[in-house]
């Protein structure tokens, strides 16, 4: 395999673990070259091993919070889901309590 191609999927198997292994991420930073500079989305500028490592923590960290913050309004539409569905449910047992007074009603009248 093509050394370029060996770096990057060494890369990608290592992003997976570089959030939650700091061994890993250190390892993913040795891949670059010594004087790699990494632009963040916010414009912030990491020109050395330190600031880079600080750069993929600071990003982690972001993609952590807004995963907390996805699962958090998952939560709380399964709940409110939840709720509609319990409305529903009843709804639905009213209507067939209704069809039955009203099919008791006509069978009298007959």
């Amino acid at each position: 395999m093509n050394q370029k191609l060996e770096i990057i999927e060494h890369y990608f198997k290592l992003s997976d673990l570089a959030s939650s292994d700091r061994q890993a991420l250190i390892t993913i930073t040795n891949l670059f070259s010594n004087n790699a500079v990494v632009e963040g989305a916010n414009g912030v500028i990491a020109d050395n091993p330190t600031k880079i490592i600080s750069l993929f923590e600071h990003f982690s960290k972001i993609i952590r919070n807004f995963a907390i913050y996805v699962v958090s309004i998952l939560i709380a539409m399964n709940t409110r889901l939840n709720g509609l569905l319990q409305v529903a449910r009843t709804t639905v047992n009213c209507l067939h309590f209704m069809v039955l007074i009203n099919t008791n009603l006509i069978n009298k009248i007959k």
